[in-house]
């Protein structure tokens, strides 16, 4: 038996199986199939893992030894990985129990990503081709949400850690974003707005907004000190800001059920210099989100009075003058990428339309009422975190969750989500960026 042969004969059945497993997923995300939601995702990843495995090259079934085939073997298995990351993801869309809560999360992912996006494509400062799709929700083992911005290791189990650093560098290349939140969120729909501010960071990432916003923060007359302080921070509380965006003052009252203690360790938490830290302390985060609120009409002032008396003091009273210099700068800064346009503009969330119809929605939901179909997904996901801290009993005992998520999924339209690409000339462009991006992926596997 001519063992090299039989290597490389395997190495190329493993490449065609991976090509037909791309057009099986392609067609289950065509109009009107299961995944049709996921189209361009799904589309754009196998465009560029097919761009991969063509760069690759083909195991030669002449080759003298085994050792010959090894680098198509480790480029094979790299992009195996690859897919097995994001299929074992897409696939948590087949489960019936999980189907309608990733529906709505998608959704909600969707409609907060969107707007950067297409505030980006009008100004053309990122080619056409670089845009990035809709994020991708899944479950994850994690205590708390996280998003590919934060730069995390994507890393499947067995492999070395040379190699996990080369797949997490390959992860954030491809052009989907991943938001991932915990297992236990799956049946609390009040927890979802937080993706709104895992959003937030795919956002700054995609687009670049840190390299736009740090200027604007050390241009504030502020101690020199703090201004350090406040550039480590910015990546989180640039998200919290996008939260509040996103999904209004529900994002605020969930945050503080996430940043909630002992009295203690609150008050006593503190940050010190050179060591910033990449987040504030809970109190300092919690008062900029309540500037932010103030800022764009938003303010609660049950929350605000809550807290205030949880916690009656902290550790860095000094930074509290910075917080309003600091959120406007957030806010109000010019951002090229979206062509001058300031984040405000580019995704709020209204006081008088968005959050009046979520606190009356959440009224609706309390009482019994019915709920209004025509409701905006980033709206009634708000509504359901407002509903659920006005009285937390009468939530459950409606089964508000199961009513909230049928609503969703019936005011989804249908149809595929397109990038509104539709000519010939652009789609042919399109797969060409996408096979030539696959392609410069080699570069972590060689």
């Amino acid at each position: 038996m001519d063992l090299a042969r039989q290597r490389a004969n395997e190495l190329l059945h493993q490449k065609e199986t991976l090509r037909r497993e791309f057009a099986d997923w392609r067609a289950r995300s065509q109009a009107h199939q299961p995944l049709e939601k996921h189209k361009s995702q799904i589309e754009r990843l196998t465009a560029q893992l097919e761009g991969f495995l063509a760069a690759a090259g083909d195991p030669n079934p002449a080759a003298p030894s085994i050792a010959d085939n090894e680098r198509i073997y480790t480029r094979l298995l790299g992009a195996h990985r690859i897919w097995a990351y994001f299929r074992s993801k897409l696939a948590l869309r087949d489960v019936a129990w999980l189907r309608n809560a990733l529906i709505a999360a998608d959704e909600l992912a969707w409609k907060c990503y969107e707007p950067a996006r297409l505030a980006a494509k009008q100004a053309g400062a990122i080619d056409a081709n670089a845009l990035k799709e809709p994020p991708l929700v899944f479950f994850t083992t994690d205590a708390t949400p996280y998003a590919q911005a934060r730069d995390m290791p994507f890393a499947p189990e067995g492999i070395t850690s040379r190699d996990a650093l080369n797949f997490g560098a390959a992860m954030l290349r491809l052009p989907i974003p991943l938001v991932g939140i915990p297992w236990f969120q799956l049946d609390h729909l009040p927890s979802a707005v937080v993706i709104a501010h895992e959003v937030g960071h795919a956002v700054d990432r995609d687009f670049g907004l840190r390299a736009a916003l740090a200027p604007a923060l050390d241009a504030l007359e502020i101690p020199a000190a703090h201004k350090a302080a406040w550039t480590m921070w910015l990546p989180e509380l640039l998200a919290d800001a996008y939260g509040i965006l996103g999904t209004g003052a529900a994002f605020v009252y969930a945050l503080t059920g996430y940043l909630a203690d002992d009295a203690t360790v609150v008050e006593r938490e503190t940050r010190t210099a050179p060591d910033w830290q990449t987040y504030p302390t809970r109190h300092l985060r919690v008062l900029f989100n309540f500037k932010v609120l103030e800022l764009l009409g938003l303010e609660i002032a049950d929350l605000s009075e809550a807290w205030k008396t949880a916690y009656t003091f902290h550790q860095l009273p000094e930074f509290e003058d910075d917080l309003e210099p600091v959120a406007e700068a957030i806010l109000g800064t010019a951002l090229p990428v979206f062509g001058g346009k300031r984040l405000v503009d580019v995704i709020r969330f209204d006081p008088e339309q968005d959050q009046k119809a979520a606190q009356r929605q959440a009224r609706n939901i309390v009482e019994g009422f019915q709920l209004d179909a025509s409701t905006p997904v980033r709206v009634l996901l708000a509504a359901t975190t407002l509903a659920y801290v006005r009285d937390a009993q009468k939530y459950a005992a409606r089964n508000a969750n199961t009513a909230i998520l049928d609503l969703i999924i019936q005011a989804i339209p249908p149809g595929t989500r397109t990038a509104g690409i539709v000519r010939a000339d652009q789609v042919a462009q399109h797969q060409q960026a996408d096979a030539a991006a696959g392609a410069a992926l080699l570069t972590f596997f060689d």
